[in-house]
């Protein structure tokens, strides 16, 4: 909630999308959420920035690896940020140029 109210226009676009899908619904389920791509994007978008666990499961590389440079030795445990890696623009335009290539 707190990313929608500092963002007025995202606001205003997911109050439209749900008043209008449910104008006429007595109640709402969770089935009804195929109506709401917007909010749905909204959801993810909020997750990818403030995730629930911001750090990812320990790793540990069964064969000696070299990750950014750095060489990781076997059985290391390696403690992924994922914070970081949400919050990284580059990792995400790398990603969204990624997307887009496939999807032509």
């Amino acid at each position: 909630m707190a990313e929608l109210i500092t963002h007025p226009p995202a606001m205003r676009k997911a109050q439209d999308e749900i008043r209008a899908a449910f104008s006429d619904a007595s109640h709402v389920t969770e089935d009804h959420m195929d109506r709401l791509p917007y909010l749905k994007v909204v959801l993810k978008e909020t997750l990818r920035l403030h995730p629930s666990n911001p750090l990812l499961l320990p790793r540990q590389p069964p064969a000696d690896a070299q990750i950014l440079g750095y060489i990781i030795p076997a059985h290391t445990r390696v403690i992924i940020n994922g914070w970081a890696i949400g919050r990284d623009p580059e990792t995400w335009g790398r990603m969204r140029k990624s997307s887009c290539q496939r999807d032509s």
